[in-house]
């Protein structure tokens, strides 16, 4: 992964970027906007990667993971909810710019209706499948309005993300500029 990604950068550069690097490029946008909130919130970027990991807004007392960096300086699309200080978890979702994301999936996890390898497998998929469930990052990391969330995944995971037009905002501006028509989203139920 790590050759092709060098190599689709290498024909950006040089102005001859090929459609079959898309996947992969959209996947490490992916990665690296959240590599950055994970910097930016100050959780630990190697521990974030165990699946044993629970989520330091969770964690506090002598022995555990320090707690995360005071939210007050964050980006407010970054602020904990409610659910993120009250529910075990793990900081995957923490690090998403979408509270409605991380508020319903941690709560659907802790009912069991939501399978968060399943969303991680969909969401970092490198595949060359276009109509795979997609989010893409146009803008910044901590700004839901630079991310984008294509037809598939609204089909797919469109209940994680109700209560944050943000995203869909985000979603129809990009679908604008590729000429895209807008989408329309149900907001009621």
């Amino acid at each position: 992964m790590r050759d092709a990604g060098i190599q689709a950068r290498r024909n950006l550069a040089l102005g001859t970027p090929q459609p079959v690097h898309l996947p992969l490029v959209v996947g490490l946008n992916l990665l690296t906007a959240l590599a950055r909130n994970t910097r930016l919130m100050g959780f630990d970027k190697h521990s974030i990667c165990y699946d044993e990991y629970i989520s330091p807004f969770n964690l506090q007392g002598p022995g555990l993971p320090c707690a995360p960096r005071d939210a007050s300086s964050w980006p407010p699309f970054l602020h904990p909810t409610e659910a993120q200080f009250t529910i075990t978890h793990h900081p995957f979702l923490d690090v998403f710019p979408i509270p409605s994301l991380r508020e319903n999936g941690i709560r659907a996890e802790e009912l069991g209706f939501f399978d968060e390898d399943d969303f991680c497998r969909d969401v970092f998929s490198t595949d060359d499948d276009p109509d795979g469930p997609r989010l893409l990052v146009w803008g910044e990391s901590w700004d839901p309005r630079g991310w984008e969330a294509n037809v598939p995944f609204l089909k797919k995971w469109g209940w994680l993300v109700r209560g944050c037009p943000e995203l869909l905002e985000g979603t129809n501006y990009w679908r604008q500029r590729r000429g895209e028509k807008k989408l329309r989203f149900i907001t009621a139920g």
